[in-house]
C-alpha cells in the first residue's frame, strides 16, 4: 500500500506541475481577456471549470482502466489456479520412483 501511495503522490505532484506550467503559458490569453473586458471572477471561473473538467475526464478514464484491469487480473488468477491445483495433486513418491 505504501508504494501505491507514493506513486499516487508523485502523479498528483506531476499533474499539479503541469497545471502550473499551463497557467504560465496562458498569461497572454488572460491579458487579452482582461483587455476585452472580462472580470477576474469570470477568468477564475473559466480556469476552474476547465481544470475540473480535465480532472473529471481523468477520473472517468482511471475508473475505466481500473475496471478493465480488475477483470484481466481476475481472469489471470483463475487461469493460474488450474496449474497450481494440478501441482498439488502430484504424489511425490510416485514421481520419484519413476525417475
Amino acid at each position: 500500500m505504501g508504494l501505491v501511495g507514493l506513486i499516487l503522490l508523485l502523479t498528483a505532484a506531476n499533474v499539479a506541475n503541469l497545471q502550473l506550467v499551463r497557467a504560465g503559458r496562458r498569461r497572454r490569453e488572460t491579458a487579452v481577456r482582461l483587455a476585452l473586458g472580462a472580470t477576474r471572477a469570470r477568468i477564475v471561473r473559466y480556469v476552474l471549470t476547465e481544470t475540473l473538467l480535465l480532472a473529471a475526464l481523468g477520473g472517468v478514464a482511471g475508473a475505466v482502466v481500473a475496471g478493465w484491469s480488475r477483470h484481466v487480473l481476475a481472469r489471470a488468477a483463475i487461469a493460474a489456479v488450474v496449474p497450481a491445483r494440478r501441482a498439488t495433486l502430484i504424489d511425490p513418491i510416485i514421481v520419484l520412483r519413476s525417475e
